[in-house]
């Protein structure tokens, strides 16, 4: 019987055991390399956590792609939610500034869905100009400068809860991601709105003639993306205590590329969030692994062209 399940389950799944085994190959191709330090404690906890601000934001690109849809703004986004929270805490307080930027980022959500399902413009173009759009933002509230949180901020207990390491030493972001990837997946495999995703992105006018509306279920997804986004970035400023300029720079295209390395199709209507998750780790992997082993950073921004490109 367990034979039976076995090669039942790879069966379903035999689409996704790429991506399970490229993950796999990298361990060892990595460690060997590196006399074993490329999975030394320290280097682990590096590679979770990018692997984890990453990963909350290709969760929410996954299922805008399941959907049909993709989002270029995550990245501007998710820098412009980083430096909004240090701004609003140095006035309000760091609890109020966390509603307020995940309210402000349901808003961005709610609007870029507003542009390319009411005004009917492409989600590519849409979410491109949305990106510059927020990205030029960063650079008004910041000033081109780093801002931080004082000691005191981060000494609190939504901060601590949030980037700390409350779960031991294994730092806290990465446990949301876990989270996240679970609440997730038992949202689209479980429930009403996690069927009309696949539906929608697999055909959107045979998902309307059974009574599933495509405009609403982006428009969620959207709002998902968005505060996702917003969610990664408050987390990851409550890690580090800062907010710059740069922040985000990169993850668009980086949270398309990991998706796709993880099995979900650009077309739209297929694909899981734990095989994305896996492309997120394959990513961080060989950021960290090309770093160790003395290779120029450009390789890793290579390695993500291809990987678009090839898609």
């Amino acid at each position: 019987m367990l034979r039976k399940s076995l090669t039942r389950w790879f069966i379903l799944h035999k689409q996704e055991m790429p991506t399970v085994l490229s993950a796999i190959i990298l361990l060892l191709f990595f460690s060997l390399m590196s006399h074993g330090l490329w999975l030394s404690a320290n280097n682990m906890k590096v590679v979770l956590r990018s692997t984890a601000q990453l990963g909350i934001i290709a969760l929410g690109q996954a299922m805008l792609i399941i959907s049909g849809e993709l989002d270029l703004s995550v990245g501007s986004v998710y820098g412009f939610a980083g430096a909004m929270f240090v701004i609003l805490a140095k006035f309000v307080g760091i609890v109020p500034s966390f509603f307020i930027v995940i309210i402000l980022t349901m808003f961005i959500g709610f609007l870029n869905g507003f542009i390319v399902l009411k005004l009917r413009v492409p989600s590519m173009i849409a979410t491109l100009g949305a990106m510059y759009i927020y990205r030029g933002l960063i650079y008004f509230v910041t000033r081109g400068f780093g801002i931080s949180l004082s000691n005191e901020m981060r000494n609190t207990s939504l901060v601590q809860l949030l980037g700390g390491t409350y779960f031991g030493s294994l730092n806290n972001l990465f446990i949301w991601f876990i989270l996240g990837v679970i609440i997730l997946t038992i949202i689209l495999v479980y429930t009403r709105y996690g069927n009309a995703v696949f539906a929608v992105g697999d055909n959107a006018l045979s998902a309307l003639s059974r009574g599933v509306s495509p405009v609403k279920t982006k428009w969620i997804t959207f709002i998902i993306c968005s505060v996702l986004s917003g969610f990664s970035a408050i987390a990851t400023v409550s890690n580090i205590g800062t907010a710059y300029a740069t922040l985000g720079e990169g993850m668009d295209l980086q949270s398309i590329a990991s998706v796709v390395v993880g099995g979900v199709s650009l077309a739209g209507g297929t694909g899981y969030l734990w095989t994305a998750a896996i492309g997120v780790f394959i990513l961080s992997a060989i950021r960290s692994g090309l770093i160790m082993l003395g290779a120029p950073p450009y390789w890793f921004i290579t390695f993500v062209g291809i990987v678009l490109i090839v898609a």
